[in-house]
């Protein structure tokens, strides 16, 4: 998948996630609980408890997301400006869109995670999911607007998963291999003065080696 259409959907996701996620936060009634069971055997049970909507620890949550999320955006940014120049240019390479498949699975995806948190917002069920999706949104989503800012003007051949390995671990993408499957055929006699391609039995092989060939190849 291209670069540009895995940043501008992550950008997407973060960017629809990250509110939604925090109006539940501060919104929701009730809240997933742990407490000790009654019998004092020392074991757990869950339990449902109301809850304010407090603010405070939800302000300072999403400012540490803020600043872990701007300084692994400005260590991302850093990242692709140094390798995506120096990257081996790959003219042959087809980089695609997010095509149809991609897309229904995005859309569903993100579906669910918002009838989830609107469950949750309303008291329908709760408390859990909330506080995880809203600080990892929010963290995500300074260094997705700076993937997206950096590679919307890349080459034409960055793809999503260089992109990735970039940001990830600081490294070069590696270059795609060309390998070829040969299935070899023998030419046997259907008929007098008639000539027909038969299929040999056993696996293909796959050519990867240069020098002598045998005269199949030929």
């Amino acid at each position: 998948m291209s670069a540009g259409a895995g940043t501008a959907t992550t950008l997407l996701v973060a960017a629809v996630l990250a509110p939604a996620a925090v109006v539940a936060w501060l919104t929701a009634p009730r809240r997933f609980a742990t407490v000790a069971c009654d019998n004092g055997d020392g074991c757990f049970e869950t339990t449902s408890l109301a809850r304010q909507g407090a603010v405070g620890p939800v302000v300072g949550g999403l400012l540490v997301a803020l600043v872990v999320g701007g300084g692994a955006a400005w260590i991302a940014d850093r990242r692709l400006h140094r390798l995506v120049r120096v990257r081996a240019f790959q003219p042959a390479r087809r980089v695609v869109g997010l095509g149809l498949r991609r897309t229904g699975v995005t859309v569903l995806g993100v579906g669910l995670a918002l009838a989830d948190l609107g469950a949750e917002a309303t008291g329908r069920t709760d408390l859990w999911a909330a506080t995880a999706v809203a600080l990892v949104a929010v963290a995500l989503l300074p260094a997705c607007v700076v993937t997206w800012r950096s590679v919307s003007h890349g080459p034409a051949d960055l793809s999503w998963s260089d992109v990735r390995r970039i940001v990830w671990t600081g490294r070069l993408p590696a270059v795609d291999q060309h390998v070829t499957a040969l299935v070899p055929f023998a030419v046997a006699d259907a008929a007098p003065g008639a000539r027909q391609a038969v299929p040999l039995a056993g696996p293909p092989s796959t050519d990867t080696a240069e020098g002598s060939r045998p005269d199949w190849l030929h």
